[in-house]
């Protein structure tokens, strides 16, 4: 009898958790109900160890059987109510969207709704899950964005249009935060911190040291912004701005740029680690008879982005210190900065976007650039967003490389194409960033010293 209710009981499909407790407790008190027999049948008792009464057994069983009720109920309580909560944040998405819509908001009303007005003060990013927040946070906002000002943020990506003021406030509050905590540090810090003294006759002598610059800093607040501004080698730049220097180089014209890669040196006997220099002739012979329309941009791109890819259209990225690669090395000028950079810069939301990785790897990727700091919550949720939406900004990307070919072209009869490696390769030189893991590390806490 109990094994013809068991053999129907397991032919049933019990699917909610209340079901799968009730299947559990009768299959148990049929258990029970069988186990006296099996009891004297199989067990021997040993003369001074009393075994378990059935009742005994059943109250374990029992209890086995209550608590795995009681934890079904909770993991669908739980289920229940994280599916609660993602329909709230749907339905608050959704009629967002619609009042920006119809109210007509521009993209700093749909932020401010949002909570993303530019702080007054900085935000303390010593602890990683705060800086994580915030980051997802700004991840949340482009959704919205995305419906309600598509273009515009589109726009934004690719440098076409100005960043939401939002933003651009945010990200430069944070990077005075950051230059002046390392302005502070000077006198105390066990790093040979040097910042300005390359410009200190933009200071008109007032600036002789970096104790001085320290103490000037402290005591003269209208300085400040012109300190800054000395620091900060360049912010934001739009994609005009791009395509001027894109151009420039791409014809071999103007001033010396980009140091001459091994390759482009060992194809035309220029010595390594100089810079192209138009106006030599052994160079330009170089660039227009031995490298290829793609080896041309290649050594563009050690340096320089193309217009469109530039994180510089954020406005969340900065150039700090100097742009010459040699200023940072071992006992260099600038060696200081860079290391305290390392170990205090996530502190205020900044990172290292182009440690180096990929390129060293023999990948499509910019060299190592230890001055180019960006900031983190607006930057890594617009390269997440660009991830997620990637051949609707490659669609814009195309459109405006079109016109700027166009535009370059015009009165020249023999039309250049500025951009095929690019084309092929922008994902490549966009999303191979060396962005940091959120959360402390052992290395991170430890001090570098020199």
């Amino acid at each position: 009898m109990n094994g013809l209710v068991l053999a129907s009981l397991t032919k049933q499909r019990f699917t909610k958790p209340q079901n799968i407790a009730q299947a559990l407790l009768i299959a148990t008190l049929f258990a029970l109900l069988a186990l006296p027999a099996r009891a004297e049948s199989s067990q021997t008792v040993e003369p001074h160890q009393p075994a378990d009464s059935a009742w005994s057994v059943a109250a374990r069983h029992l209890q086995s059987v209550l608590d795995k009720i009681d934890a079904a109920k909770s993991a669908e309580l739980a289920q229940a109510a994280a599916l609660a909560q993602k329909n709230q944040h749907q339905q608050e998405r959704a009629a967002l969207i619609h009042s920006a819509r119809e109210r007509k908001l521009s993209i700093d009303q749909t932020l401010a709704e949002l909570g993303l007005e530019a702080p007054k003060t900085c935000l303390d990013y010593s602890d990683p899950r705060t800086l994580q927040a915030r980051k997802e946070q700004w991840a949340r906002a482009l959704d919205v964005l995305n419906h309600t000002h598509h273009d515009e943020l589109i726009g934004w990506i690719i440098g076409q249009k100005r960043p939401p003021q939002a933003a651009w406030r945010e990200a430069e509050l944070h990077k005075n935060c950051l230059l002046s905590a390392i302005i502070r540090d000077i006198p105390t810090s066990p790093y040979p911190l040097r910042l300005v003294l390359d410009y200190a006759y933009a200071f008109e002598g007032e600036i002789t040291g970096p104790r001085q610059l320290a103490a000037v800093f402290a005591q003269t607040p209208s300085m400040r912004r012109h300190i800054f501004s000395k620091i900060t080698h360049s912010g934001y730049r739009n994609a005009t701005s791009q395509s001027q220097i894109w151009v420039r180089k791409y014809r071999f014209e103007g001033r010396s740029f980009n140091a001459v890669s091994d390759h482009a040196a060992e194809r035309c006997g220029l010595e390594r680690s100089q810079t192209w220099k138009p106006g030599f002739t052994s160079h330009a012979r170089c660039w227009f008879e031995n490298l290829s329309a793609e080896e041309r941009e290649r050594e563009i791109l050690q340096a320089s982005s193309a217009p469109g890819i530039s994180r510089h259209h954020w406005a969340t990225e900065f150039d700090f210190f100097s742009l010459n690669t040699q200023n940072f090395i071992e006992n260099a000028r600038h060696h200081g900065d860079y290391l305290w950079m390392q170990d205090n810069a996530l502190s205020f939301g900044f990172f290292q976007p182009y440690q180096g990785i990929a390129s060293n790897h023999g990948q499509s990727g910019y060299m190592e650039e230890r001055w180019h700091w960006s900031y983190l919550p607006i930057s890594q949720a617009l390269y997440r967003f660009v991830q997620q939406n990637d051949t609707r900004v490659e669609a814009a990307l195309f459109a405006q490389w079109d016109e700027i070919e166009a535009r370059s072209n015009r009165g020249r009869r023999e039309p250049a194409t500025f951009f095929p490696f690019v084309r092929a390769n922008w994902r490549a030189y966009m999303f191979h960033v060396d962005a940091p893991r959120l959360e402390r590390t052992p290395e991170h806490e430890s001090v570098r010293r020199n």
